[in-house]
């Protein structure tokens, strides 16, 4: 039996929504144990991602927002799961419903793009959630710090004594 997503947010009665689809990425750093962050004109932080294009699949979408927000391709490692989030939108004061899909990811190195998008920064997972902007992102990282980051460093640590 499939799990259903979890629902962050408050939906307002009487108020339309306009559903929308998303992937974002938990960018672990391994070596330092942060993540990586994107952080708005506003101030606001988010993970990277974004909305998926027409016959685009999660994981490209993923990579390309990756490339246009920060300057990085990165190697997605498992998925985390989906989730849910009512808001309404501060740059166009639409009120939505964004369906998540959440991956676990690695940088791989520079794009080659000049540009990034947004400033973003590394933090530890325990600040991150606190300051994360929408209660589903910070879901995504909870997950990855009891789950699937486990899973990984689990895999990582089987490498490592393959290669010793």
């Amino acid at each position: 039996m499939m799990e259903s997503a979890p629902v962050f947010g408050y939906k307002e009665k009487g108020k339309a929504y306009r559903k929308s689809a998303g992937v974002y990425g938990v960018i672990w750093n391994e070596e330092t144990s942060e993540i990586r962050l994107v952080k708005n004109d506003k101030g606001d932080y988010f993970l990277p991602g974004g909305g998926l294009e027409d016959h685009e699949t999660p994981e490209d979408c993923l990579r390309r927002e990756c490339v246009e927000e920060l300057n990085v391709q990165v190697c997605i490692q498992t998925f985390v799961g989906c989730a849910k989030q009512y808001f309404q939108s501060p740059v166009d004061q639409q009120h939505y419903l964004n369906e998540a899909h959440f991956y676990l990811c690695k940088e791989k190195q520079a794009s080659g793009v000049k540009e990034k998008r947004y400033p973003s920064l590394w933090m530890k997972p325990s600040l991150a959630i606190k300051l994360l902007e929408h209660e589903h992102h910070s879901w995504a990282v909870v997950k990855c710090m009891s789950g699937a980051l486990t899973k990984l460093n689990t895999s990582v640590a089987a490498d490592k004594g393959d290669r010793a």
